[in-house]
C-alpha cells in the first residue's frame, strides 16, 4: 500500500475526486507491472469516498518511505556507474536524443544501451556531475530517395 495524490481532476467519475485528493494505492508500480506489465492502472482507495482504478500517470506518489527507498536505490545505481567509460551520446540530425551507450568495467564488464530519452538525459546529467567524458555523435540527415517514374 502506497500513499498517493491525484494530479488530475476525476470529478466526472465521482464529485469528490478532485485534483490533489490523497488516497492509498493498493500496489506499488513495481508490483503492478510484474503482475500485468501492459496494464497502467492501479486500484486506489480514497477513504470514505470510493475505490477506483487510476492510471499511474494520474497519480503522484507521496509516500515518504517509498520515495526515500527509491532515492537510495537511485543513488546506489548512479554510484555504481561512476566507473563508466566509452560514453557515447547519439543525437539525431536536429539534436534530439537517440541513444546513450557506455561501458562499466567495475567488477566485470557491462555494456549498456539506453534508448529512453528521459532515462538517457538523467544519466548524462549524472555523468557530467561526475566529470566523465561524453562523446557526442550527431547523425546526418538522410536525403529522400527519389524514384524514377517510367
Amino acid at each position: 500500500m502506497l500513499k498517493v495524490k491525484l494530479v488530475h481532476d476525476y470529478t466526472k467519475y465521482n464529485e469528490k475526486l478532485e485534483k490533489g485528493i490523497e488516497g492509498i494505492a493498493l500496489e506499488t508500480p513495481e508490483i503492478q507491472s510484474e503482475r500485468s506489465p501492459e496494464d497502467n492502472f492501479v486500484k486506489v482507495k480514497f477513504e470514505g469516498i470510493t475505490e477506483v482504478d487510476v492510471l499511474w500517470r494520474g497519480l503522484e506518489i507521496i509516500d515518504e518511505d517509498y520515495l526515500s527507498k527509491k532515492q537510495a536505490e537511485k543513488d546506489a545505481y548512479y554510484e555504481s556507474v561512476k566507473c563508466a567509460i566509452n560514453i557515447v551520446n547519439t543525437i539525431g540530425p536536429k539534436g534530439g536524443f537517440k541513444k546513450l551507450e557506455f561501458d562499466c568495467v567495475d567488477g566485470g564488464e557491462l555494456h549498456t544501451v539506453i534508448e529512453d530519452k528521459e532515462q538517457g538525459e538523467e544519466h548524462i546529467e549524472y555523468f557530467k556531475k561526475f566529470g566523465l567524458d561524453i562523446k557526442v555523435i550527431q547523425l546526418e540527415k538522410k536525403e529522400p530517395v527519389k524514384k524514377n517514374k517510367k
